[in-house]
Order: C-alpha cells, then structure tokens, then sequence
C-alpha cells in the first residue's frame, strides 16, 4: 500500500493551466509606433481585441478557437499583401495559476522570434507578411499542484497495512 501511495504522489503531473478569467496587458509595435496598449479581461470562448495602423488591421484572439484555454491568434490583416518591419507584440500579466514555461508557435509563416517570462509572452518580426495570414501560438503554462499532505497518506497507509496483517493472523 506504502509502494502505490509513494507512486501515485510521484507520477503525478502538473495539468496546463487556462487563461480565462485571467486580465492581460497587450502591447503591439510596429516600426517603434504604439498600435495597441491595453488590458485585456480574457473570457469564454473568446475574446477579440483590434487596432488599426498605417492600413493595417492588428487583432488578437484569446484562446484559439478550437484549441486549448492558454492560447492565442495574431491576425495581421490587409486587404492587399504587403510586408510590415518591425512589428513586437508583448502579452504580460499572465496569471494562469502558474509560471509561464515555454511559448510555440503552432501555425503561420514562420520567421518569428519568441521569448517569454514568467509571466509574459514576446514574439518580433523583422519583417511581417500581412494579407490573410494568421499567426497561432501556445503558452505553457504550469499550473500550481498541491501534493496530499504526507502524514494523513501515512497514518491512512499504516491503517491499511494494520487491518491487512490482523487479517492475515487470524488466517
């Protein structure tokens, strides 16, 4: 019984954390020039958030549709194709129960660079391809696990071990 406790707590893992519910800052720059600064309350099954610079249509979908609660769409669009330089969205004050772990881009024109924080996420584009391009990534997120007090498991472990030896004297 002390084995299958001791294994249970240790395969345990953490489950990613949602961040709906949760207040973001989003902050969108293109060629040093504020598009978007602004605080975000992300609710289900999504949020939109747009601005507009130099002909362009920024937005930002919160989670993905059809994709997990830690997610988000970076839509760069124009109605003709272009490239824009210099372009950094920054999302801060993740709050998803833990520590931001990673940051993927899970589809669009590659070319990107990543980073993140514990709690932001920052993604820049030398040069950015607008037209009908959507840009989807994935934050980890590791949510906060609580581990079963040891002494209950323990006093709960010799309890059951106790009853299994009566048992097996009185046999």
């Amino acid at each position: 019984m002390l084995i299958w406790m001791a294994l249970s707590l240790a395969t345990m893992s953490p489950a990613k954390a949602s961040v709906i519910g949760t207040d973001v800052d989003v902050l969108i720059t293109v060629g040093g020039n504020t598009v978007m600064n602004q605080s975000v309350t992300i609710s289900a099954p999504s949020t939109f958030v747009s601005s507009n610079f130099g002909g362009v249509d920024y937005g930002i979908v919160f989670p993905n549709f059809g994709s997990d609660d830690s997610s988000f769409t970076f839509v760069p669009f124009k109605f003709s194709d272009s490239v824009v330089s210099d372009v950094e969205l920054t999302i801060s004050s993740i709050a998803g129960g833990g520590p931001v772990t990673g940051l993927t881009q899970v589809s669009g024109f590659g070319g990107g660079v990543t980073s993140f924080t514990d709690s932001s996420v920052t993604v820049s584009w030398s040069s950015l391809f607008v037209g009908l391009p959507t840009y989807h990534f994935d934050i980890e997120i590791q949510e906060t696990v609580t581990a079963p007090e040891p002494v209950p498991a323990l006093l709960l472990g010799g309890g059951l071990l106790a009853l299994a030896l009566r048992k097996r004297r009185r046999i």
